[in-house]
């Protein structure tokens, strides 16, 4: 995944291990088994957008491109929401 409106776009994962949410980066991409559906989520699958630019305001639209293996790179359009108050745990100041 890549995007002008950042330094750089990550894919990362929450997993919850022992009463505890723990993100990881999944440098290798996210896998996508044919036929079924991968969702992304907060606390779950998920981009970090990782030195956002000045285009990071509420109500306007940042573009990236989705990089797949197989099926080459998908332009897209993400809406900028305001950001909803969080717990201490899920707050990442680089979103």
């Amino acid at each position: 995944m890549r995007s002008d409106a950042a330094q750089r776009v990550e894919i990362h994962e929450v997993r919850h291990e022992d009463g505890m949410a723990r993100m990881r980066p999944l440098p290798d991409g996210l896998p996508l088994p044919a036929g079924e559906a991968v969702e992304l989520r907060p606390g779950g699958y998920h981009l970090m957008f990782i030195g956002p630019g000045d285009g990071f305001v509420a109500g306007r639209s940042v573009s990236a491109t989705l990089v797949f293996e197989r099926a080459g790179e998908l332009a897209v359009e993400f809406e900028v929401r305001a950001i909803a108050a969080q717990s201490p745990a899920g707050g990442h100041e680089h979103h």
